[in-house]
């Protein structure tokens, strides 16, 4: 092999490690809208990932000591490329069928595990398979000059790869494209070596090859702009819901959504959901109404009755897990008058808080009575001047939709 070839090879391992990181570390995202991010899902996606790989290992020793072929290498490369572009169209259709939206989700954590577990395999395990047996397969073509100096050489490129890979979408390609576009992002990062390799080494069969994958990967680029929505849910007794607003933030996958049911008049109402929340909610609205229907917000509402505060005194409060400002509302709404209510409130996504703001009374930035604070509930009372207190503090923070995140459930959580 001569110098030019390869550097196209050991270009083409650092960008296959690159992608395989970039797909994992995105697999998530795309499960969110359906499965969430518990530690359920995780765990599905790792150990799928893994056993792809070690799968992929084991063939591509094999295929690589039986035919060492660079058009053979670039072939899969480019077949592995495609499959990553067709999760993209695949994802949320897939998605919706294993899990239908009028399933009622809380509760039913072997549902999530098992639909995630499925998922990730039909739409993720081929490809990751393909891309495990490029790394032997580089190394017996890179063997010239030593076995033992080319598997050094291949398995060091691809690890800086990874280590790339899974930098790109958590700091840059999911916040600032979303999911669907990070993973033909990594398609492309696939099947541009792949596209170079085969018309570098296969002549004009390569070239046709490299056209036709350069085509299918054109062909996914229609659906990297489409979100991957879980839709809008058929209610019960002739409700009708509609969909306010979607995104991809930096942390997760944010659902604004009105309920309306029929009578006299209408009931609405309107609810955040976050990743897989279809029946459940993370802020809750009810029209003409600053109460929530007997749900827990009504519960903290009653809390200054618990205090010994004089009528007009200063009343302090802050809100651990602020979301879209339920709370402060129904607090501003039946104190501010007996006493001088002043909130502080975290909330670690700002989307969330914009997202507040703009469907939920959330007051804007400039209100000096209601301070929201994007950042992290516990980050936020350790960064409270010295000597600051509230006479009543809500923790309502949750993580990956089914527990209390673990530094907030700490000895020293309770002490500050």
């Amino acid at each position: 092999m001569n110098r030019s070839r390869s550097a196209l090879l050991l270009a083409t391992v650092f960008l296959s490690g690159a992608a395989v990181m970039v797909v994992e570390m995105t697999t998530v995202r795309v499960l969110q809208p359906s499965f969430g991010s518990t530690t359920y899902v995780w765990t599905n996606v790792i150990a799928v990932v893994l056993a792809a790989l070690a799968a992929g290992y084991a063939i591509g020793g094999r295929l690589a000591d039986a035919r060492p072929s660079e058009p053979l290498f670039y072939g899969i490369l480019a077949v592995g490329g495609l499959l990553v572009a067709a999760t993209v169209p695949l994802a949320t259709p897939l998605c919706k069928w294993l899990v239908p939206i009028d399933i009622n989700l809380e509760n039913v954590t072997s549902f999530l595990m098992k639909g995630s577990l499925a998922a990730t395999l039909i739409l993720f395990a081929p490809a990751t398979l393909l891309l495990g047996m490029l790394s032997p397969m580089a190394i017996r073509l890179a063997a010239d000059a030593g076995v033992g100096r080319a598997a050094g050489r291949v398995f060091a490129v691809s690890t800086v790869g990874s280590i790339a890979g899974t930098y790109l979408p958590t700091l840059w390609l999911v916040p600032q494209y979303g999911s669907r576009m990070t993973l033909l992002v990594a398609a492309g990062m696939l099947l541009l070596p792949a596209a170079v390799g085969l018309i570098t080494t296969a002549g004009r069969r390569g070239a046709v090859l490299a056209v036709v994958a350069v085509v299918g990967w054109s062909g996914t680029r229609a659906f990297a702009d489409t979100r991957p929505s879980r839709g809008e849910p058929s209610l019960p007794d002739g409700g009708r819901a509609v969909v306010r607003d979607e995104r991809e933030s930096p942390y997760q996958y944010l659902t604004v959504r009105e309920d309306t049911f029929p009578g006299e008049p209408p009931t609405t109402t309107k609810l955040l959901t976050i990743n897989e929340g279809v029946f459940t909610y993370h802020s809750l609205e009810i029209s003409g109404s600053v109460l929530t229907g007997q749900r827990y917000y009504d519960d903290y509402a009653l809390l200054p009755l618990l205090l010994d505060v004089e009528k007009g005194g200063e009343l302090r409060a802050a809100v651990v897990g602020l979301a879209c400002g339920v709370t402060p509302r129904q607090w501003r709404h039946f104190w501010q008058g007996p006493f001088d209510l002043k909130v502080d409130g975290a909330e670690i996504d700002p989307d969330v808080i914009e997202l507040g703001r703009k469907y939920f009374h959330l007051p804007p930035a400039s209100d000096p009575r209601l301070r929201a604070f994007a950042m992290d509930g516990r980050q936020m009372l350790e960064a409270m001047p010295e000597g600051t207190t509230y006479h009543m503090l809500v923790v309502d923070a949750f993580s990956q939709e089914m527990y209390v995140p673990f530094h907030l459930a700490t000895r020293e959580f309770f002490e500050l």
